[in-house]
C-alpha cells in the first residue's frame, strides 16, 4: 500500500461526491489509509451525486447518512466530513477562440 496524504484522500472523495472536500486537518504526513468501503457505499456516493441540488437546498449534510458505511469508516479514522460554505479557487474561462494552425 503506497502512503498517500489526507490532501489526496479530499481528492479522491471530491471525484466521488462531485463537491470539493478540503483537507482541514492541518496534517500534512503520508498515511497508509484503507477503507473498506462496499459497491454498495459506492453506489450510495452516485445516489449522493445525483441529489446534489436537494442536498444544496436542503442544507442537509451527507455524513448525517450513517447507512453509509464509507461515512462510517472515515468517522473510525478519526475524520469527520461535513458541508460547510467556504471559498474555493475557481478558474473561470470567459472566451475563447479557435486559432487555425498550418499542418
Amino acid at each position: 500500500m503506497e502512503a498517500k496524504t489526507l490532501s489526496s484522500l479530499a481528492n479522491m472523495l471530491s471525484a466521488f461526491l462531485d463537491r470539493p472536500v478540503l483537507n482541514r486537518t492541518g496534517l500534512t504526513g503520508l498515511y497508509n489509509i484503507s477503507l473498506d468501503v462496499s459497491p454498495e457505499d459506492l453506489a450510495g456516493f452516485q445516489r449522493l451525486k445525483s441529489a446534489r441540488h436537494e442536498l444544496d437546498e436542503s442544507g442537509a449534510n451527507p455524513a448525517d447518512d450513517q447507512t453509509n458505511s464509507a461515512f462510517s469508516a472515515l468517522k473510525d479514522l478519526g475524520l469527520n466530513l461535513a458541508a460547510r460554505k467556504l471559498p474555493v479557487e475557481t478558474l473561470v474561462v470567459d472566451h475563447a477562440e479557435k486559432i487555425p494552425t498550418e499542418n
